[in-house]
């Protein structure tokens, strides 16, 4: 059920590579092809897509994650439920925790977005530049 991981494939067959690091994480280097799977530690890729529960690192160009309790860096990040921290140049999730970037996008942001441009539902403005936090 929910918790798959998918890199998309950048030609040839080979498969992506899992290297145990530390007490229950591991790096993941989506070459590839990965195999669906949770991520606990870190992922790199061009395109990280993960539909499972993520804590830890996603790094890619573009990361399309379900749930992120740690941080996503890329040019474009799309959470579709909640993110924890959001460092790119284009930040949209459901609910975010921090978002760093020049468009930020979320209908609950919950401690603070820095960029050009930020939206939040709830946030001090629904619209606003440089900064945004929640309502009081």
């Amino acid at each position: 059920g929910g918790t798959e991981a998918h890199s998309l494939p950048l030609g040839g067959g080979t498969e992506a590579h899992s290297l145990p690091r530390g007490v229950g994480g591991e790096v993941k280097g989506a070459l590839p092809r990965a195999r669906p799977r949770k991520v606990r530690g870190a992922a790199g890729s061009l395109v990280n897509l993960h539909t499972g529960n993520d804590s830890g690192l996603n790094i890619a160009p573009l990361n399309i994650v379900k749930k992120n309790s740690g941080v996503n860096g890329g040019m474009l990040n799309i959470t579709e439920s909640t993110s924890a921290v959001d460092i790119g140049m284009f930040n949209m999730s459901k609910k975010s925790q921090t978002q760093l970037g020049m468009l930020n996008f979320t209908n609950e942001i919950q401690n603070l977005q820095v960029g050009l441009l930020n939206f939040a539902d709830n946030g001090i403005f629904p619209v606003f530049p440089f900064f945004n936090y929640p309502k009081p």
